[in-house]
């Protein structure tokens, strides 16, 4: 599970016990990680996907996910240009949610006339959690006209809720779900802020493989985060299905 400090803990001991030539990893708790102090006492290279911890400055391959953060806000205030608006983030303990939702604030208070008026965390960044965090931001503002969700699956317990309650709530998201595409497909998501799995992991091997050979690499490697809406989703889709050898070409 993404936010099981314990469990992650225990594979990178196993992992750093076994001498690798290098450690990918993406922490689970951004203020914790101790146990990366042992790889890099050991000299094993490490190196951060998605998200960082504070205490050691390993290079990152990943989104840019403050950019994430005032993408989403940039796509609310075009959508409502005023009105009442919130945050559903996965566990704050991970730098990648407290980013997203840090670039959110930072827009919409700077550049925008949209209320920022409640930010819910949903600690395990589940589909269950995610509809209860919009229940509750539903009932303690039942007049929010947008929501923006740090994930595509807390973005998608949102959508549930709203179509169980009913409201006209926009929402943005974040990745490149089939699922969360769907739902921008069908009008039920606003916008999804794209991050692709396939070409992180890409990138993450490549600057793995190139470092090793004595390459110099960039020590923070950016994907492209492109907004995806119902005018572009097809496209998109269409390129997630067809990397994961699913596509009906």
């Amino acid at each position: 599970h993404e936010d099981d400090v314990e469990a992650q803990n225990t594979i990178l001991q196993d992992v750093i016990d076994s001498e690798p030539d290098a450690i990918a990893v993406s922490p689970c708790d951004s203020d914790g990680a101790d146990v990366l102090g042992l790889a890099a006492r050991e000299d094993i290279p490490c190196f951060y996907i998605d998200t960082v911890a504070d205490r050691f400055d390993f290079p990152y391959i990943g989104a840019n996910n403050h950019q994430i953060g005032v993408l989403a806000a940039k796509a609310l205030d075009r959508k409502l240009g005023s009105g009442k608006v919130a945050v559903i983030t996965g566990s704050r303990r991970q730098s990648t949610h407290e980013e997203r939702l840090q670039g959110f604030t930072d827009y919409i208070e700077q550049y925008t006339d949209l209320e920022l008026c409640a930010v819910e965390e949903a600690e395990s960044s589940s589909y269950v959690e995610g509809t209860a965090c919009m229940e509750q931001l539903m009932r303690e503002n039942p007049d929010i006209e947008g929501v923006f969700c740090t994930s595509a699956v807390i973005v998608l317990g949102a959508m549930q809720q709203l179509e169980r309650i009913g409201g006209d709530v926009q929402l943005v998201g974040v990745d490149m779900q089939s699922d969360a595409m769907a739902g921008v497909e069908d009008g039920k998501i606003l916008a999804l802020v794209g991050q692709n799995g396939y070409e992180i992991g890409y990138q993450t091997v490549a600057t793995i493989v190139h470092s090793l050979d004595g390459e110099e690499i960039s020590h923070h490697t950016y994907v492209e985060t492109p907004l995806i809406t119902q005018g572009n989703v097809a496209e998109y889709l269409e390129k997630y299905l067809t990397e994961r050898g699913e596509s009906d070409d």
